[in-house]
């Protein structure tokens, strides 16, 4: 695959090299603190441009499935760039659903180089903050609840 910002000068850039860089590959996202259970589903999608990785996934849990603690997200492939540090800035969004209940809007924040955390957005006060989730944040888990990311991260 052609990576943006990779070519050579004085080379030909073809329709080829721009319609293979960037294609989207699929993963199995590997995730810390959940349990996915019988009749579950966890797939994901990346593609690179340049040094910029974007990703998006779901997990469904089925029979058996839970959440223990914070839901922490293994990158697919790459470190973050750790300057400027920006650990506290959002990743990207993450949609967590209590099926057939609600769904509740989060952000993705840096845990590790290669590790993205999962908070819901809370209201305490006046102000909007990050809660970390857990086995009862937003909802206490069960069967057919689900959880949706896409995030855009800048790779070293």
């Amino acid at each position: 695959m052609a990576t943006f910002g990779s070519f050579v000068a004085n080379t030909v850039l073809t329709a080829a090299d721009l319609n293979t860089g960037g294609a989207w590959t699929t993963f199995t996202p590997t995730l810390t603190n959940v349990t996915l259970g019988t009749g579950s589903s966890n797939a994901g999608q990346y593609s690179i441009f340049n040094k910029i990785l974007f990703m998006r996934g779901k997990f469904v849990l089925g029979t058996g499935g839970s959440v223990t603690g914070g839901i922490i997200l293994t990158m697919p492939t790459g470190t973050m760039a750790v300057t400027p540090t920006m650990q506290f800035q959002p990743n990207g969004s993450v949609i967590m659903t209590d099926s057939g209940v609600n769904s509740f809007f989060g952000v993705g924040l840096q845990a590790t180089t290669s590790t993205i955390a999962f908070y819901v957005l809370g209201a305490s006060g006046t102000y909007t903050n990050v809660i970390s989730s857990s086995s009862t944040v937003p909802f206490t888990w069960g069967v057919g609840d689900n959880c949706e990311w896409a995030f855009t991260i800048q790779l070293a």
